[in-house]
């Protein structure tokens, strides 16, 4: 019975240290991502437009460099700057030329 007891106790022991190393791990690999994901917000760099007139966010972006989806570019333009498609002539837009994702 004794040696029943202290089998099942060392087979807990594995398991705690077996989740305690996980725990660690997927920790570990949280704070790396997150300083990766915080280091490349702060390397974007941007570029200032003066909207004119006729001017639409679709044919502005052609003059950005992006490595990205356009419609992604133009989603993340629109929240960067608070706006929606409705742009008007003397507004100044603010556009990532260098994302880092």
């Amino acid at each position: 019975m004794n040696k029943e007891k202290k089998i099942v106790f060392i087979k807990k022991k594995k398991c705690i240290i077996a989740l305690l190393f996980t725990f660690i791990f997927l920790t570990g690999v949280n704070i790396v991502d997150m300083s990766n994901y915080y280091l490349s917000a702060k390397q974007t760099e941007y570029s200032y437009y003066v909207v004119s007139k006729n001017d639409k966010l679709w044919n502005i972006s052609d003059n950005f460099k992006y490595d990205m989806d356009k419609r992604d570019y133009i989603k993340l333009v629109k929240e960067i700057n608070n706006i929606d498609d409705n742009i008007k002539p003397g507004d100044v837009i603010k556009f990532p030329n260098k994302i880092s994702y």
